[in-house]
């Protein structure tokens, strides 16, 4: 979609409706300008485009089994099968991206994970522990994140001004 110019194409073809026309005009210049660079970019780097929708591939394929594995340590004999982890794992990203809106994903984390698991029919308390475990996921890889980011600054600031700008310099 984004190869094509799709999101333009549909704010012109918008445009004659008489609703939030202002809107539509100033968000139309930016989204343009986005799309011509989404197009030389793909144009000029074909395989990046294909790389990149392979790694996302391959990480969802990553936390099918990590769902897999935790669901078997957590439940272990009535556990859900390869299957049913996948409709997890699906469900789960789904209403993850459903709600990505809500500010640290307060409640949405844990509550999807939970749903989803209570609908399969497993025990509340094993939906409850899943989505647990995701925040303390989120919260240690959120931390790993941001000590690289220290240690980034801190090691290679002259590259890191250069890299961001607006960053400030570190003494």
């Amino acid at each position: 979609l984004q190869r094509y110019s799709v999101l333009s194409r549909l704010l012109t073809w918008l445009e004659p409706w008489r609703v939030g026309q202002e809107t539509l005009r100033r968000l139309r210049q930016p989204i343009i300008a986005l799309e011509s660079h989404l197009v030389t970019y793909y144009t000029y780097y074909p395989r990046r485009f294909v790389y990149s929708l392979l790694l996302h591939a391959m990480a969802m394929v990553v936390r099918i089994f990590k769902t897999y594995l935790l669901l078997r340590l957590m439940i272990a004999e009535s556990a859900p099968g390869m299957s049913q982890a996948i409709v997890v794992t699906v469900a789960v990203a789904a209403l993850d991206q459903l709600f990505f809106f809500v500010p640290g994903r307060l409640g949405t984390l844990e509550g999807a994970r939970f749903m989803v698991l209570s609908t399969l029919g497993i025990a509340q308390i094993y939906g409850l522990a899943f989505g647990l475990i995701a925040r303390v996921e989120q919260l240690v890889w959120g931390g790993i994140g941001l000590g690289a980011y220290v240690l980034f600054t801190r090691l290679f600031p002259p590259l890191a001004k250069r890299l961001d700008p607006q960053a400030p310099a570190s003494g």
